[in-house]
């Protein structure tokens, strides 16, 4: 599995697709970017400020077109997760194993996480690129 440690402590930035700065979408962009995945950089639009509260469906809609849906108990390494907190917050992060993912918030960047019961209570389900 390619080195986790670039990974973390990338600072947060609204549309940022790169290691200066990332947005969830762009950390997932990027890490299979590194890993020589190309995929979709969302629908093209630019993401505007409290989008991730407003935009479940386009969301949804985008990781549609590259992925297949994937019920919790079938999660393996690489699939991206979609979590929506409250107040209709969505987060995309990336599962890596043993319970641990990728994430990026605004409050601390880029961070893994591992999958406890609170990330479980907002876990929707996961996307595995492929069809």
């Amino acid at each position: 599995m390619e080195d986790l440690n670039k990974y973390i402590g990338i600072p947060w930035k609204l549309n940022g697709r790169d290691f200066k700065g990332i947005d969830c979408i762009g950390l997932v962009w990027l890490y299979f970017k590194e890993l020589g995945i190309k995929i979709p950089d969302g629908d093209g639009q630019l993401i505007e400020k409290q989008s991730c509260r407003k935009d479940i469906v386009r969301l949804v809609k985008v990781l549609q077109t590259f992925t297949i849906k994937i019920n919790r108990e079938n999660i393996i390494p690489n699939d991206i997760l979609l979590f929506i907190l409250p107040k209709y917050i969505i987060l995309l992060g990336i599962y890596l194993n043993y319970g641990k993912f990728l994430f990026c918030d605004k409050y601390n960047g880029s961070v893994m996480g591992k999958l406890n019961k609170h990330w479980n209570n907002y876990l929707i389900g996961g996307y595995r690129i492929g069809t």
